[in-house]
């Protein structure tokens, strides 16, 4: 795609300025702005008269689409919306469209980004995190001792807000409590206490309440009503649509499953196999003995 010029302002359409993306090598993204963040992928611009994106190309197109989406989404909610807290919302919606992919047929939304992704294999490795998500709430996403420094603790904040906002949108319910939560956001009601009141849960317990292990009884009931209640529901109101639940953990639940579904026939043909062995033992011993008496 093209772009104007850094000084020129993005191509304004009828009443709404349009969003432009370009993708350059990394030098040009130092020409426009010698005072980036470190590791910075993108620059945006936003005036009146539109909004103009700026990225690099990266090594793989997947991982430029993530932030292109994320990108994008970003510009929609603050051109389209008049939601500018919390932060988390913010970030956890571009970080939930990051991932989002199409085909002709097929659409996929809401998978791990590859920077979230990492960031929970780190904490799987044993390591230590820096923020709650009473800090998440509290929009704190620059404060905090990570390995990584400030880049770290952003990523801590981008990855757990994405989390929380899977958790908002996992229901019909939660989203209605979503829509409360934002509006009392908006009449300047503390964030924490305005999500608290919403979703009738503890900030310090969201840790316990959104991370439960791969087979632990809640993850396999997720995986389950999501097969069974929520894709059957989605299917029905989007024509030709068809939805698949997928990934490592679910992939093992459907395992055990099998596993667990199979054991009743593995037992029973072990048990008959033992009964045919015992049998086949004791028409031998009846024979012998009755070879033996005939001589």
């Amino acid at each position: 795609m093209t772009s104007p010029s850094a000084a020129e302002p993005a191509a304004k359409g009828p009443g709404f300025p349009e969003f432009v993306c370009m993708i350059a090598l990394m030098m040009a993204l130092n020409a426009l702005a010698i005072a980036q963040p470190a590791n910075a992928i993108g620059l945006y611009s936003s005036c009146t008269s539109g909004v103009q994106g700026f990225g690099v190309q990266l090594d793989t197109d997947d991982e430029g689409l993530s932030y292109l989406y994320e990108a994008y989404t970003r510009h929609f909610i603050y051109r389209y919306t008049d939601i500018r807290a919390p932060t988390s919302f913010i970030d956890g919606m571009a970080q939930y469209f990051a991932s989002a992919r199409f085909t002709d047929t097929q659409m996929s939304i809401g998978k791990t980004p590859l920077n979230v992704g990492s960031y929970w294999y780190f904490l799987d490795q044993g390591r230590r995190y820096s923020l709650d998500y009473t800090d998440v709430l509290e929009q704190n996403d620059s404060r905090g001792v990570n390995y990584a420094s400030t880049a770290g603790i952003k990523l801590e904040f981008a990855a757990r807000s994405w989390l929380l906002t899977h958790y908002m949108l996992s229901s019909e319910d939660k989203r209605k409590r979503m829509v409360n939560y934002l509006s009392a956001v908006y009449r300047d009601v503390p964030i924490t206490q305005a999500f608290e009141q919403a979703y009738g849960i503890k900030a310090a317990d969201l840790g316990t309440e959104l991370t439960t292990a791969p087979a632990a009884d809640a993850t396999v009931n997720l995986v389950h009503r999501v097969r069974d209640s929520v894709v059957p529901k989605v299917e029905k109101e989007t024509n030709g649509l068809t939805a698949y639940v997928g990934g490592t953990t679910a992939g093992n639940i459907d395992l055990a499953d099998e596993i667990t579904s199979s054991l009743p026939l593995v037992i029973a043909t072990v048990c008959l196999l033992n009964m045919l062995v015992l049998l086949l033992a004791w028409v031998q011993r009846v024979l012998e003995n009755k070879w033996r008496i005939a001589r």
